[in-house]
């Protein structure tokens, strides 16, 4: 079994998602309820959050809105678009 995110059908979803190369849709960070607690970050299966100056961020291109972290903030801090 393939992890969430990989295969040919995240492949196609990915292109979906994208303009001109770049990926137009993502999670979003609430920044203001963001604590940096780092709780998304691990619940990534495709490692497209990191913590920057305390706060998550989001890599646009990894991103395939799975919502894994979205169930895993504490502080409803990230939305789906």
């Amino acid at each position: 079994m393939q992890p969430p995110g990989n295969g040919e059908g995240a492949d196609i979803a990915r292109k979906q998602l994208t303009h001109e190369g770049k990926n137009i849709m993502a999670v979003q960070i609430i920044n203001e309820k963001c604590t940096g607690c780092g709780l998304c970050v691990n619940a990534c299966p495709l490692e497209a959050i990191s913590m920057q100056d305390d706060k998550a961020k989001v890599a646009k291109d990894k991103c395939t809105e799975c919502g894994l972290c979205v169930e895993e903030c504490p502080n409803e801090a990230i939305s789906l678009p």
